[in-house]
């Protein structure tokens, strides 16, 4: 079981002190600091930290010359931008629950205005923007094993958008928990297009009504 297969936790960077560095106790000191390739390996056992980064800043990808080293370090790049895009999705949702704080009470002016303002903010369109704004609400309120798994650089934003789209046609929240559930495991392994194919199967399996909802809206 991952950090994030506990529903009641939420995956983060470690705290920042005066020294931040890596644990050395996990990575080679000599490694990590001249930007050896080597010490790239090392992280993809850890947790997503912020000073992953640091270490990509300092490895000269066109002097690496074993290709194993290259596809290292864009694993740990498609990490950190897992990690990133799960702390974007998490303010996105903020600023909308800031901008229509009562869920309940429709306000189409106040809902476009946020789309602007976050699409402004990350140079998107107003629709992507308004995708973005339910992938994170979704995120917070439904879905929070794939918010972790995200935030953990296990699963891609892609994943994410998946789930939330082949499921807001279903309202029963045990019914969403399980697919979730269900998805959670297969999301790690498989891309967004299987998944997509994965959920088909779950969503035909415990609520068989819902292609007709959608056929209908």
């Amino acid at each position: 079981m991952t950090v994030v297969d506990d529903r009641d936790t939420t995956p983060s960077f470690g705290p920042v002190g005066l020294g931040f560095h890596p644990d050395w106790d996990v990575h080679d000191p000599i490694a990590w600091l001249t930007g050896d390739p080597s010490a790239l390996l090392p992280l993809l056992d850890q947790p997503v930290d912020a000073t992953d980064l640091i270490l990509l800043e300092q490895v000269d990808v066109e002097a690496i010359t074993e290709p194993a080293e290259l596809i290292d370090y864009l694993s740990v790049v498609g990490r950190l931008e897992a990690r990133l895009a799960s702390l974007r999705l998490a303010a996105e949702a903020a600023f909308a629950n800031t901008a229509c704080p009562d869920a309940r009470v429709s306000n189409s002016y106040a809902e476009a205005a946020a789309e602007q303002e976050i699409a402004y903010a990350t140079r998107n369109s107003a629709y992507g923007a308004g995708k973005e704004i339910c992938r994170g609400l979704a995120l917070k309120e439904i879905f929070p094993g794939f918010r972790g798994a995200l935030a953990a650089g296990e699963i891609t934003e892609r994943h994410c958008a998946v789930l939330v789209d082949q499921t807001r046609h279903i309202t029963d929240t045990d019914v969403l928990a399980t697919i979730e559930a269900a998805a959670l495991e297969k999301a790690r392994t498989l891309t967004a297009s299987e998944l997509r194919k994965h959920l088909d199967k779950l969503i035909s399996r415990h609520d068989p009504d819902a292609t007709v909802r959608a056929h209908k809206a």
